[in-house]
């Protein structure tokens, strides 16, 4: 079974990727480039080697499983759409500080009027529609395919805001053997906060990604579910966060150390 991890930008996939490290079953593992929409790298590989990949993770778009010579499931993260957005907006001006995305307000970064094309972002990975494609899918189309997707082949779908939880939940219906612990990374921390953002500017972030608002109101309902069918993961999680709360106290100190030495 091949595990594909649909990383969305600013959902806290970096830190599952992380906490996916520690995943001893994944013998063999396929990363795919950033702009590598269609896991292009992974296509490439011959039908031998594409056998041997256990887990594929990258910033793709939904549909890369009709490749894998055997079965496969996904895994993703996803976010409120406002807080997303918001994130995402002050993530990208801190790092590409010359460009004309410093003259953008958030509400047209979040209408999608930058090449980023954030607006429906989470519908549109998960529904296999690129950005070019996005204007021919109509608002109910893309989220009936995302929905579709969502049921038919992806094990788990996470939530940031219950990240701790979402991993145990992935633990469970995966059957890892492993714990998940991660640090948290590329956090944006120097910008206003949810509450922060005037409220216009807010429901004006909701008009422009109607779509995901509606896919995140499906998935929390849908991880609801699938934790009352956990009846262990309680105090599975609450194992978890103490063993993690350890991790994340001596980890970075590792990681430091190791950097020095190379």
């Amino acid at each position: 079974m091949t595990t594909i991890f649909l990383h969305i930008h600013k959902t806290g996939g970096t830190s599952l990727s992380h906490a996916l490290r520690w995943g001893t079953q994944f013998a063999r593992r396929h990363w795919t480039e950033p702009g590598d929409s269609w896991a292009k790298s992974y296509q490439d590989l011959s039908e031998k080697e594409r056998e041997q990949v256990d887990l594929l993770q990258g910033h793709f778009l939904y549909g890369i499983h009709e490749h894998c010579p055997g079965p496969a499931t996904y895994i993703a993260m996803v976010r409120h759409p406002v807080e997303r957005i918001i994130s995402s907006y002050y993530y990208t001006i801190d790092t590409f500080p010359d460009t004309y995305i410093q003259e953008m307000t958030l509400e047209a970064f979040a209408a999608g009027e930058s090449i980023h094309r954030e607006c429906n972002a989470q519908a549109r990975r998960i529904a296999g529609v690129s950005k070019d494609e996005a204007e021919s899918v109509s608002s109910e189309g893309l989220f009936d395919r995302a929905i579709h997707n969502i049921e038919d082949h992806f094990a788990c779908v996470g939530l940031l805001k219950r990240f701790d939880e979402s991993l145990m939940l992935m633990r469970h219906l995966l059957e890892w053997s492993f714990y998940p612990l991660y640090l948290r990374e590329k956090e944006t921390t120097d910008r206003p906060r949810g509450n922060d953002i005037p409220s216009s500017t807010r429901e004006a972030i909701r008009r422009s990604n109607e779509v995901d608002m509606r896919l995140y109101d499906f998935v929390v309902s849908r991880f609801d579910e699938q934790i009352k069918s956990q009846p262990r993961i309680e105090r599975d999680v609450s194992r978890f966060r103490k063993l993690n709360c350890l991790y994340q106290k001596i980890a970075p100190w590792f990681v430091e150390r190791y950097r020095r030495l190379r």
